[in-house]
């Protein structure tokens, strides 16, 4: 269905309504809300065979589990903590506050994670969620569960066209969540200008594995005799199978974000992996080897297309070194949702050091979650929420230390009587005034006479003695 600009206002006004008045921060609320959304995913209905989807509702709903887990279970205490404006964690005197109105624009891709997940984040954070989808998909077909609070938390469908006109000018959306290519290329600049809007990069490029030479045991090239005798060293293999693993959890029309899509491999290596590569692999699932550096513009351009999809073939590329297989994945193609390193720890630490942007980089192993889940397996990465720091103004009470009690004790205030009718002004009032000035007139008069008494005597006596 498509929904006009009217029916999104109202939608809009409801969302803006929970948040104010205060249910969205009640803590039992929240407690409920996360639980209704854990049972209502636990009734999912999977569709059959269907390896990827039942490891993707797995591992969300650990995720929701460890969501609900997280929040406090003492509602009293952490009422009077709110009450005080203090935190219960390391941050004392500030508070999380929720961002507001949190749009969340479903991944067909991760029919479960996609929603559930930031969704779960939201009601942490106490942010209200209006939840998109496409119109011609069949998630949420049935809308958001039911028992959800049906004003914070809402449903539409909306086409692409609308979705780009009604996030680009609608001005009440605090923060954002969905795969990059589903989104308005604008909104980047938006979240740049934008101090209160929040867009966490959800990157959907096609997911490389490298594998580096160091993944050998010795870290040795294969001698002229072993690779005339095919021979397959048993690391090689441990990395083919856990390759094949990740590959058979979904196929290629709907793959995770997280599933890998082609190997960057180091040249010295590359031919044993194939061969145990074979072994391992189905057989509908084909390899194909080209050498990175003659092909590199045909490579980058087939992954680029790929947005997010995993092609029907394994693409195997060979490289020089570990540093042109870095270079690749951080500089030359879209950023992936998640990079898996088969190396030594010593150039596996190398490349943390060096990759800047990835959120999730497997180090020797592929891991479930992520492969599963791809940019939703950190439940943190959608904390729409800031931090206001509090100051506590507290009242001045009189000290009095024990030693002085008694002194404080004896001291009495005594009243000042004044008989009615005798009001002294010391501003206006002339009875003084009239005083002050006989008084200094007398006693100028009588001091003037006593000086002028000891200079005549004075004068006679010197006078006398000539």
């Amino acid at each position: 269905m498509t929904t006009d600009q009217a029916k999104l206002d109202i939608i809009f006004s409801r969302l803006d309504s929970a948040f104010v008045d205060g249910r969205l921060d009640n803590l039992a609320f929240k407690h409920k809300q996360l639980y209704i959304l854990f049972s209502d995913l636990q009734k999912a209905d999977l569709v059959k065979g269907s390896q990827q989807l039942t490891l993707e509702l797995e591992t969300t709903l650990r995720s929701i589990s460890t969501a609900l887990s997280s929040l406090p279970t003492d509602l009293t205490g952490q009422y009077r903590c709110e009450q005080l404006l203090k935190d219960v964690g390391e941050h004392h005197g500030s508070r999380s506050k929720a961002v507001g109105i949190v749009v969340i624009v479903v991944d067909e891709a991760h029919p479960y994670a996609s929603w559930a997940i930031p969704l779960s984040q939201a009601i942490i954070n106490g942010n209200p969620c209006l939840v998109v989808t496409a119109t011609n998909t069949n998630v949420l077909s049935s809308g958001l569960p039911r028992g959800l609070d049906s004003t914070a938390y809402q449903h539409v469908s909306l086409d692409r066209h609308e979705l780009d006109l009604f996030v680009s000018s609608s001005s009440n959306i605090a923060g954002l969540v969905g795969p990059a290519s589903q989104l308005p290329k604008t909104l980047t600049l938006k979240a740049r200008e934008s101090v209160n809007f929040q867009l966490p990069g959800l990157n959907e490029g096609a997911v490389p594995v490298i594998i580096d030479q160091s993944a050998l045991s010795n870290g040795q090239p294969l001698s002229v005799r072993q690779e005339n005798d095919l021979v397959v060293p048993d690391s090689v293999s441990i990395v083919a199978k856990q390759i094949a693993a990740a590959l058979a959890v979904g196929d290629h029309e709907m793959a995770s974000l997280g599933a890998p899509s082609y190997l960057l491999a180091h040249e010295n290596i590359v031919q044993p992996l194939l061969r145990a590569l074979k072994d391992e692999l189905p057989t509908s699932l084909e390899t194909h080897l080209l050498p990175l550096v003659e092909n590199f513009d045909k490579i980058k351009g087939f992954l680029e297309a790929l947005k997010g999809r995993r092609p029907s073939f394994l693409p195997v590329y060979s490289v020089r070194s570990f540093d042109m297989a870095l270079d690749f994945v951080q500089y030359d193609i879209p950023r992936p949702a998640a990079l898996y390193i088969f190396a030594s720890k010593r150039f596996g630490a190398y490349a943390f050091d060096n990759l800047k942007g990835f959120s999730t980089i497997g180090l020797n192993i592929i891991p479930r979650e992520v492969l599963a889940l791809g940019p939703y397996a950190k439940r943190d990465s959608f904390d729409f929420s800031t931090r206001a720091h509090i100051v506590h103004a507290h009242r001045p009470s009189l000290q009095i230390y024990e030693s002085s009690q008694d002194q404080v004790k004896s001291v009495k205030a005594r009243q000042l009587n004044q008989p009615a009718g005798n009001r002294i002004d010391f501003f206006g009032g002339s009875f003084l005034l009239a005083g002050g000035l006989t008084a200094s007139v007398i006693l100028g008069g009588i001091g003037y006479g006593v000086f002028k008494t000891a200079v005549f005597t004075w004068t006679l006596w010197k006078a006398r003695s000539h």
